[in-house]
């Protein structure tokens, strides 16, 4: 698609571009030629130049969090549904992965559907997962802001935050530090209408949510933005932080006792 659209407009792609939308849309028909419009159609003022990276960021970042798709609502409101949307959080953890049976009337329907897709390992192996990472960040977000919205009073107005964060630099520990301490003092609130599976244990996607929230809070004065990322299509889930002063990562275990673990990339 892309080597016919360079040679009929004479605008060049580069090829980092073409490697990243392979990895966020996996080749899903809708989904790559709606992005695909968006790049070399909508938001491509500067024909003369080539498509770069910069550009890409650009527009992903509106499609992930400003711009309608019939594709990801149809996906969203299938998602959502009972009993459909329990299998969906748990496919969110990170502990195991989940056999893919098509007779299972539960997978079926996600499947069906276009919410989860096939990974077959070997020749024996098929799990389930998401189709593709921005569908994976699509429904992440949607369940994100569906159990907490922004938060506030994270810390007193003239609090002094340089042991956790500057003007250059942010202490990734402390700020660990900070956010158990916060869950620990709001733990019965975080946890009050939280949903829980069959054996009244939280869903590990639950603290996935509430954390990723409440950095989304806690550095926005600071320009930051904060995006899940999925390096395996299901299992691992890493919260990438980037700002002008900094830039670090985070991948996000659960351990026994429901609590969140995390470790520095």
């Amino acid at each position: 698609m892309f080597n016919w659209y360079q040679q009929e407009s004479g605008q060049l792609i580069e090829p980092e571009v073409v490697e990243r939308l392979w990895y966020e849309f996996q080749g899903q028909p809708g989904l790559t030629g709606w992005i695909g419009e968006l790049l070399t159609e909508t938001y491509n003022q500067a024909q003369a130049l080539p498509i770069n990276q910069a550009h890409f960021e650009g527009v992903y970042a509106k499609a992930l969090n400003l711009l309608p798709n019939n594709n990801i609502l149809n996906i969203i409101s299938k998602a959502k549904q009972a009993p459909y949307k329990p299998f969906v959080l748990e496919l969110f953890q990170t502990k195991k992965k989940i056999n893919f049976l098509y007779d299972d009337p539960i997978i079926n329907f996600l499947y069906m559907n276009g919410v989860v897709d096939v990974e077959e390992v070997g020749d024996s192996e098929i799990y389930v997962k998401f189709p593709c990472p921005y569908i994976q960040k699509r429904l992440f977000n949607y369940f994100a802001r569906e159990l907490y919205q922004e938060m506030d009073g994270l810390y007193d107005p003239f609090e002094d935050l340089s042991d956790t964060i500057t003007d250059n630099s942010i202490n990734i520990c402390q700020l660990l530090v900070r956010y158990e301490q916060y869950l620990q003092a709001n733990r019965d609130w975080v946890l009050k209408d939280a949903p829980r599976r069959n054996d009244l244990r939280v869903y590990e996607a639950v603290f996935h949510f509430h954390f990723y929230l409440y950095l989304v809070s806690f550095l926005r004065t600071y320009e930051a933005q904060i995006h899940p990322e999925f390096p395996t299509g299901n299992g691992q889930i890493a919260l990438a932080v980037n700002a002008a002063i900094f830039t670090t990562g985070l991948f996000l275990l659960a351990d026994r006792r429901s609590s969140i673990r995390l470790n520095m990339l």
